[in-house]
């Protein structure tokens, strides 16, 4: 258990929990330990789980000042956990999922104080950049994009325009004056047209069809109601797109709301999404 200390001007902080609903970033001084950075960027973050009480925190060390690290981090996330009142279900699904060697963010908790208060407990939470890719990959130069539930999708064929899938739901975190989105459309569209027989081959290009499942079971084993099956569509993940490839993976996203139910079926929801139910059709 961590202890992190962020010094702003009182004002600032009483701007930020009333505009908490804004991305405006405000200057503080940054503590863990002995190593202080001062002249960082913090502002509010997050979807459901905005608060003008117990804000959620997005820490850039490099928002004002260029090339400031913190650990060799650009960034970090201070999640205030208001969606899950144990203060564990992320941190636990996220140390599952790289057990089972997939890519998820290293956290950890911490308690907080600005100004010296006492500001409760968070949870801390690696970014999802250019450094994780490098750690995780070994390359750090292709395509990463978020998604953002903006309506309910579970990976209908929108047709061969880009423009349909970005800049939403796939937003580009690398790449953002280049995103290049043409290869997800197109993956996209060939979930939908192959036929079963083709359906390995044609995906093959795209995705590991056998790491997905392996990515989807730890989701259902966990009953995610939020995730790839999710009861809203397709939510909280990342997809990165290889080097000078069309091959994506999948990259876990804000699991607050898995453990939600042990009865939960592992195959809820799975026959109104067009990847998983067009692999279940797939005898291997």
């Amino acid at each position: 258990l961590h202890e992190m200390r962020l010094t702003m001007h009182p004002s600032d902080w009483q701007r930020l929990k009333d505009n908490y609903l804004d991305n405006f970033y405000y200057p503080a001084d940054f503590q863990w330990r002995d190593i202080v950075v001062e002249n960082i960027g913090i502002r509010s973050r997050g979807r459901g789980t905005r608060s003008d009480i117990k804000p959620s925190l997005r820490v850039d060390f490099n928002q004002f000042e260029d090339r400031q690290k913190f650990l060799g981090q650009k960034s970090l996330v201070l999640r205030n956990n208001i969606g899950d009142a144990t203060m564990v279900h992320e941190r636990v699904a996220m140390a599952l999922f790289r057990k089972m060697g997939l890519p998820a963010s290293r956290e950890s908790h911490t308690r907080l104080y600005l100004n010296d208060r006492y500001m409760g407990l968070f949870l801390v939470v690696e970014s999802l950049d250019k450094l994780f890719l490098k750690n995780n990959f070994g390359e750090d130069d292709g395509h990463l994009y978020s998604y953002e539930n903006v309506e309910p999708y579970r990976f209908e064929d929108r047709g061969p325009d880009p423009a349909k899938y970005f800049p939403l739901p796939f937003k580009p975190e690398t790449h953002e004056k280049d995103p290049d989105p043409a290869p997800l459309a197109a993956m996209i569209h060939a979930m939908s047209q192959a036929s079963d027989a083709n359906f390995p081959s044609a995906m093959a290009e795209y995705l590991d069809l056998k790491l997905f499942v392996k990515y989807l079971a730890v989701e259902m084993y966990m009953a995610d109601f939020d995730g790839i099956l999710g009861v809203t569509g397709l939510n909280n993940f990342y997809l990165y797109r290889f080097e000078k490839k069309n091959l994506h993976q999948f990259i876990a996203w804000d699991k607050d709301l898995t453990f939600d139910s042990p009865t939960r079926s592992v195959w809820k929801d799975a026959d109104g999404n067009v990847l998983v139910r067009r692999m279940m059709n797939v005898p291997e």
